[in-house]
């Protein structure tokens, strides 16, 4: 179904949202796919977001979205930490800085993992 819903969301903001800008309607999307752990589609999803509005805008977006459930994450280790991860797994190639965030944030998430390890 979720599959089916991205060319129904399309037509809505053809015709209906076309003041929003395509980039912001997808990433609600894909926030709503990510907070009702619909991980099945959003590496799909991701993808098409990258080729729609760019790698580099969706790869912003994707990176900001998974710092946010780190930060959200009330113990080093929660569930939060794995939808963060997914997110990051989803997060288009691009070349120079977004890259380097997005491993740094698999970084941190490890090593949060890992401290909690020891306590």
């Amino acid at each position: 179904w979720w599959l089916d819903f991205r060319q129904q969301l399309l037509l809505l903001h053809q015709f209906a949202f076309a003041a929003v800008s395509l980039h912001t309607v997808s990433e609600m999307y894909v926030r709503v796919l990510v907070e009702q752990e619909h991980f099945e589609v959003l590496s799909k999803a991701a993808a098409e977001w990258a080729a729609s509005c760019g790698a580099l805008e969706a790869a912003g977006s994707l990176v900001k979205m998974a710092q946010e459930l780190v930060n959200a994450s009330p113990a080093l280790r929660h569930p939060s930490l794995e939808k963060a991860r997914r997110v990051l797994k989803c997060v288009p190639l691009v070349e120079g800085e977004l890259s380097g965030l997005a491993q740094a944030e698999l970084d941190f998430i490890k090593a949060c993992e890992l401290f909690h390890d020891l306590v």
